[in-house]
């Protein structure tokens, strides 16, 4: 936080002028889809996509999700109904 002329506070923001950093948002973004992600497969995908788009690196995004979210989609997708 940085004091404006009037002395009041405000947030600093980085060159992009997002108050957020890639990690925050990424925190943002977990909080969000994390719970939804029990009750609908569509939601890991959803979760995915915006963890792409924050990052903005396609191929490292691609190559994590093949690493961390994958297995789960396929479990989900492959649960025997009881």
């Amino acid at each position: 936080m940085t004091k404006d002329k009037k002395g009041s506070h405000r947030r600093s923001r980085n060159k992009s002028g997002i108050p957020y950093s890639i990690g925050q948002l990424n925190m943002l973004i977990d909080d969000i889809f994390e719970p939804l992600k029990e009750t609908h497969w569509i939601f890991i995908l959803v979760d995915e996509a915006a963890h792409m788009i924050n990052e903005g690196d396609l191929e490292q995004s691609f190559y994590k999700f093949m690493q961390y979210s994958f297995p789960d989609l396929l479990r989900k997708l492959f649960k025997k109904k009881d």
